[in-house]
């Protein structure tokens, strides 16, 4: 064990139906009641930028924190219309994901975090200030302590 993320690979619940959808803690009857998931130091960075709807809609929460996440897949928070918190700190995001900017799909709210209300980016790798998430209407509580180096 040490800082860094664990590698962690996760198997398709249907192993011989090839899917891009892999899920987490989804059942086959949608009446999951899990509402908060949070995962610390497991390498998270192909499952974030190839997998879409692998958390159950009922999520309120998600933790990613230390996870090796750079950037995340187009359709990474579909199926989840009721998040409220997401804290994607100590990761190594250079800008803030705020769902898609695609209009197109800009009245899907698991796209573009329509019920958001706390937001964590701390200890990132974010160059500028993240402005993005200032877009979020529900927004209230929004952590992005930037660590600096100046040489």
């Amino acid at each position: 064990m040490g800082d860094s993320p664990l590698p962690l690979t996760f198997v398709p619940e249907y192993r011989n139906q090839p899917d891009h959808d892999l899920p987490i803690a989804r059942t086959l009857d949608s009446t999951s009641n899990l509402s908060i998931i949070e995962l610390v130091n497991i390498d998270m960075f192909t499952t974030v930028t190839s997998v879409s709807s692998f958390m159950p809609s009922s999520t309120t929460s998600v933790t990613l924190r230390n996870c090796n996440i750079t950037s995340f897949g187009f359709e990474f928070t579909a199926g989840l219309n009721n998040l409220t918190q997401l804290d994607l700190s100590l990761n190594n995001l250079v800008s803030a994901y705020a769902g898609t900017g695609n209009q197109l799909f800009a009245d899907r709210c698991s796209l573009t975090f329509c019920e958001l209300e706390a937001y964590n980016l701390s200890y990132n790798k974010l160059s500028v200030f993240p402005i993005t998430p200032l877009n979020v209407k529900t927004l209230r509580k929004l952590y992005a302590h930037i660590v600096c180096f100046f040489f």
